[in-house]
């Protein structure tokens, strides 16, 4: 099911010259927009402890992926192990699996999400074009990306757990 939803996704690559610039935008580029909104973040004292957060659960979901994930559950990148894939950027790693972009991304907007909603709800649907990006342009396959989601989640959610006493009152949840 993995590789039949990569091949749908990754057939509309190469169809349309908007679709094109607009996934390659957000597969290359949008994750930079997503980490300088966190930067920014740091100079407002409203917003600096969510952003220093998300800066922290994005490293260590990062580190998480490429100390265990990577080497537990080593998988390529479809271009290298399918054929007739349309890839739209030059990549050079051969780990697939997790995403490290859809980890950073989901890690910040993630949990600058949980603690201001109406800011945090943007990054969220830009950390989507990111991850679906990464598939459309070819170098990730969809498990590899919401394995990224996966792993900021648990992050987001473990991390805030332990530091952010808010959490429990933002998702309204009772957390024993």
């Amino acid at each position: 099911m993995n590789i039949q939803l990569f091949r749908i996704i990754n057939s509309w690559a190469g169809q349309n010259n908007f679709l094109d610039v607009f996934f390659v935008i957000g597969a290359k580029y949008v994750i930079f927009l997503i980490i300088l909104i966190a930067v920014v973040f740091l100079f407002f004292r409203e917003y600096r402890r969510s952003a220093i957060r998300a800066f922290v659960v994005a490293a260590v979901a990062v580190s998480f992926n490429y100390l265990v994930l990577s080497s537990l559950f080593f998988r390529q990148r479809p271009y290298l192990i399918l054929e007739n894939v349309n890839k739209l950027v030059e990549h050079f790693s051969e780990k697939s699996f997790p995403s490290d972009h859809a980890t950073v991304a989901f890690g910040v907007a993630l949990t600058i999400f949980l603690f201001h909603r109406r800011i945090g709800l943007p990054l969220v649907i830009l950390a989507v074009w990111v991850a679906f990006g990464r598939v459309f342009v070819g170098v990730h396959l969809p498990g590899d990306v919401v394995g990224g989601l996966i792993v900021a989640l648990f992050f987001t959610l473990v991390i805030n757990h332990k530091f952010g006493p808010r959490l429990r009152d933002n998702l309204k949840i009772s957390i024993k």
